[in-house]
């Protein structure tokens, strides 16, 4: 499975992306939680309602990025996709 994951900051000029590569047999959890976070920007204080998605592989690393709602589609057939590859390596 590869992945692109581009950041691109709102409040100044830090913009990153980080790309990569991990094996279906290596990957152990998909996750996805929801996360509040609060700022300050020009002196006004704003709520973010977030949500992220992260990947576990065997050796305990962990990709974490924002996604949109409508990316949970996606992440349920990439799901279900995993659990094809693991019973076809089985």
């Amino acid at each position: 499975m590869y992945y692109y994951d581009y950041i691109c900051s709102l409040l100044n000029d830090e913009n990153s992306f980080n790309t990569g590569e991990y094996f279906y047999r290596d990957i152990v959890a998909f996750n996805t939680q929801h996360k509040k976070e609060e700022f300050t920007y020009n002196g006004q204080r704003y709520s973010k309602q977030y949500q992220i998605f992260s990947l576990k592989t065997t050796g305990g690393e962990a990709f974490a990025t924002y996604i949109n709602r409508d990316d949970e589609r996606s992440i349920q057939g990439m799901r279900q996709l995993l659990r094809e590859k693991k019973k076809a390596l089985m």
